[in-house]
């Protein structure tokens, strides 16, 4: 029995997932394997024995399958160069984040380092300054330790020195009218 067509729609299932559009009056034949399509061109089909045609359906079949393996194939390596980037991204992504906890760690350890040296030297210097002050204040302590007025103030001080000059003053002056007198009455008793 011979069978003559111009078109021809195979399906491998109800769904139409696998399908086979062939245009015996064309050069191509359209398969559509696993949701993908590809287009393999044929050689135009000529209508003869059964025995050509079933030939021409086995070739045909061949380069499908052909095909359909080269795209598993394809899948196939397009999906380890996947999981290969996806690894290769995780180790990526883990160096990064261990290099950049180093980086903080590392940083946070310097600044700990350098203010425990900023605290040393504040409170060296704040020591040094603390006993500057203690010798001056016992200097100040020692010159007022000798009077009897309480002279803690710059105006206490101010008003002590000036009642001491001024009674230094009087007392030079008596003196020196003493003396005087007394040059005067040796000079009286020296004189024929």
């Amino acid at each position: 029995m011979t069978y003559f067509f111009s078109h021809l729609n195979l399906k491998s299932d109800a769904s139409g997932s696998q399908t086979l559009d062939i245009d015996v009056d064309g050069t191509s034949a359209t398969i559509a394997p696993g949701g993908t399509l590809d287009t393999i061109t044929i050689p135009k089909l000529a209508v003869g024995s059964v025995a050509d045609v079933q030939a021409k359906f086995a070739a045909t079949d061949a380069s499908i399958a052909a095909g359909v393996a080269g795209s598993a194939a394809a899948s196939s390596l397009v999906q380890q160069n996947l999981d290969a980037y996806e690894t290769s991204n995780d180790a990526a992504l883990a160096q990064e984040v261990s290099d950049r906890t180093a980086a903080v760690s590392a940083e946070a350890s310097a600044r700990g380092v350098a203010l425990t040296a900023e605290t040393t030297a504040r409170n060296t210097s704040i020591a040094s300054v603390t006993a500057a002050v203690n010798v001056e204040k016992g200097r100040i302590d020692t010159l007022l330790a000798g009077s009897s007025v309480d002279l803690n103030t710059l105006i206490e001080l101010t008003t002590a020195y000036e009642n001491a000059d001024t009674s230094i003053l009087s007392t030079i002056a008596t003196m020196q009218t003493t003396i005087t007198n007394l040059q005067s009455q040796i000079t009286a008793l020296t004189s024929p």
